[in-house]
């Protein structure tokens, strides 16, 4: 298989994620194997994983990296930042389900996306989480409905919460990108995430994405959400390609959120079966 460094550019997009050993037996290996299957085949994916072995059987965009190799460093030094003021949450009774002060399990998202930055060499850069599986063939030209001219960052906007950062999208080129990643890397590297009242990425991408628009009155992100609260990776037009199996959903399998596009999907197939009738 080519190095990493070796890939030819096909196309201006670069997709990343990362999983551990549980993550990727319990939904890690059905987002590969779809999102291989579906994805254009010009481009390609960057799928950082930890405590495992390097999957194999998958075509050569997917470009297995060793978590630990890559990032697990700073990853490790940052887990240390973050103990005390962990332990200090746990011990005022903050319940482990309760994602809200959990920086250390974030952080694998932030370092992968850095380590990704130093490695691509397309014009942009998106993030989907692991549990996400692409459900039909996404045409090529789709991904540029996602962007736009100007705007740095595409995400699922829920409103006056902090976006759902399942799926994200970056413009390397935009003049913007090196002050937003000078923010966020201070957020990790220098522990000024526990500045803020919560801890987790979503908050802390936002947060990065608030100081900009504040420094230079502009907008900066371009919404792929519907602003209302729940389940807004589906309901949007991520939801027409993915699914987000957030929760209690990677045990059903499917978000039971996106009763409209089974209907669709049902739809579609009666009218296939007509034509034969």
């Amino acid at each position: 298989m080519a190095s990493v460094k070796d890939f030819e550019i096909k196309t201006d997009f670069t997709i990343v994620t990362t999983f551990n050993n549980s993550g990727w037996r319990q939904y890690g290996s059905r987002f590969a194997f779809s999102l291989d299957k579906y994805l254009p085949e010009e481009i390609n994916v960057f799928l950082y994983y930890e405590n495992m072995e390097n999957p194999v059987g998958y075509s050569e965009r997917m470009r297995f990296l060793n978590f630990n190799d890559c990032c697990g460093q700073k990853q490790k030094k940052f887990e240390n930042l973050a103990a005390p003021h962990e332990a200090k949450k746990k011990s005022v009774g903050q319940n482990s389900s309760d994602y809200t002060f959990q920086a250390s399990r974030f952080a694998h998202k932030y370092y992968a996306c850095e380590h990704a930055l130093t490695i691509t060499k397309t014009r942009y850069l998106i993030w989907i989480d692991a549990d996400v599986v692409t459900l039909r063939s996404i045409p090529r030209q789709w991904f540029y409905s996602l962007v736009e001219e100007k705007k740095y960052w595409s995400r699922i906007g829920r409103g006056a919460k902090y976006p759902e950062c399942g799926f994200m999208i970056w413009d390397l080129t935009h003049p913007q990108h090196k002050s937003y990643w000078s923010i966020m890397e201070s957020m990790y590297d220098d522990g000024k995430c526990f500045d803020l009242p919560e801890w987790h990425d979503s908050f802390i991408w936002w947060t990065a994405e608030k100081i900009i628009k504040k420094k230079i009155s502009k907008e900066i992100s371009f919404n792929l959400g519907d602003d209302l609260k729940g389940h807004a990776f589906v309901r949007g037009v991520i939801g027409e390609y993915f699914d987000h199996l957030k929760g209690e959903r990677k045990n059903i399998g499917f978000s039971p959120e996106r009763k409209n596009y089974f209907v669709k999907q049902i739809a579609n197939t009666i009218l296939r079966i007509k034509k034969y009738i």
